[in-house]
């Protein structure tokens, strides 16, 4: 089952598109500081951010975004809302085992490394969730057991 269908028309393209965002927006911030409230709301016409920060800028120029969130676009990953197909913005990893079997825990955050919580809460980043992989015998990957 698509989760996409569950959702309105056009959301599921709703995302802020950090990596392109920066190589686009370098001098203007990241797709964050243009949420309403942020340094560059209000110039996402302008400075071109429609396309690459949909979530950010849905009040501005993406109706079909408002009310959507960088959660809903990273779950939707593989057809399961997958909190372990899209890792990135590893915080910290452990590695263990039990049972003769091997995990590695991944904790995720999108903030400034020395970023407060409060600082990054205010900058509307939805954070993905941490994940625990297991060992495969070949790579780190979903659960086989728990």
């Amino acid at each position: 089952e698509d989760p996409c269908d569950a959702l309105p028309p056009g959301r599921c393209a709703c995302a802020d598109e950090d990596a392109a965002a920066r190589s686009v927006l370098d001098l203007f911030g990241d797709c964050a500081s243009y949420a309403p409230g942020e340094l560059n709301a209000g110039f996402c016409r302008e400075d071109g951010a429609c396309a690459l920060c949909g979530v950010s800028c849905a009040e501005e120029c993406r109706p079909e975004c408002v009310g959507a969130t960088q959660e809903e676009y990273e779950r939707r990953g593989d057809n399961a809302w997958s909190t372990t197909a899209k890792l990135r913005g590893a915080a910290g990893m452990r590695y263990f085992t039990h049972g003769g079997m091997h995990f590695l825990a991944i904790a995720q955050n999108l903030c400034d490394l020395f970023a407060s919580a409060s600082s990054c809460a205010a900058a509307h980043r939805t954070h993905p969730h941490s994940a625990v992989l297991q060992w495969d015998g070949a790579r780190f990957g979903k659960l086989l057991t728990v």
